[in-house]
């Protein structure tokens, strides 16, 4: 199932915060990773909201990929278990992923709240080793930039609380 391209906008709109400082973490996985691999981007939904790779490989964006609609994959166990995980070969449901290797991580919100998942990709192999490992540095980097987001933001609340506090004293 994919999303229509409107619907599809709204989302990337939604996490556009989010899909920038994805970004260059997935460019550099899929990089390091190699030319025969895809890095995803998913939202605690499980659509792919953004794609990466150094071959034409990508899947479309607005896929669905959670278990209830292509069955067992590493992006679907990590929305539902909330944890890293990689799914090989036949240890994905569908027979049309059998030749797939997928590690997915999920990336946390400042509540602790599960905001998306990063996934990386071989269709037609396995996965480099310690991938699991990068992808979770990948998705610190990113959980560390949301927390400065949203300490800036809260910083700029109690400046201009304190703004105005200071010009009502005054007056």
């Amino acid at each position: 199932e994919c999303l229509p391209d409107s619907v599809l906008q709204l989302k990337r709109s939604q996490n556009a915060s989010l899909i920038s400082l994805a970004k260059p973490i997935m460019d550099d996985l899929s990089y390091m990773a190699g030319p025969d691999h895809l890095v995803l981007l998913c939202d605690a939904e499980g659509y792919v909201l953004e794609a990466v790779s150094c071959q034409d490989i990508n899947p479309p964006t607005g896929f669905h990929c959670t278990e209830e609609q292509i069955g067992t994959n590493a992006i679907g166990i990590a929305l539902v278990e909330g944890k890293s995980v990689e799914v090989t070969g036949y240890e994905h449901y569908s027979s049309s992923y059998h030749t797939y290797s997928c590690a997915a991580v999920p990336i946390r919100d400042c509540n602790d709240q599960i905001a998306a998942v990063i996934d990386i990709t071989n269709p037609r192999g396995d996965l480099p080793a310690n991938i699991i490992k990068m992808l979770e540095m990948g998705v610190k980097v990113i959980e560390n930039q949301l927390q400065f987001k949203y300490e800036q933001l809260r910083l700029n609340e109690i400046n201009k609380s304190f703004s105005f506090l200071m010009d009502f004293l005054q007056d």
